[in-house]
């Protein structure tokens, strides 16, 4: 249920936003975090990933991703989560 709200939310907000899509891909990061996560049920995270694998930029690192902290914690034998 929450996913299927989120993903109304979004068609809601590009309805009432039809700039928001073409040229998307040539915005900064900043800008579409600003235009994306005013959008109920999309966060940091939801952005991070459209923009590594929505758009392709190679350049993001998804810091609040849980399963890259475990990944770090495991690879450099860490205590605790980074």
């Amino acid at each position: 249920a929450p996913k299927q709200r989120a993903l109304r939310a979004v068609i809601d907000h590009v309805r009432a936003h039809p700039d928001l899509l073409p040229g998307i891909a040539g915005r900064d990061g900043d800008t579409i975090r600003e235009q994306l996560t005013v959008i109920k049920g999309i966060g940091p995270w939801t952005v991070d990933m459209f923009l590594l694998f929505g758009i392709s930029r190679p350049d993001v690192w998804s810091v609040g991703d849980y399963g890259l902290k475990v990944a770090l914690k495991n690879l450099f034998r860490l205590r605790k989560l980074p």
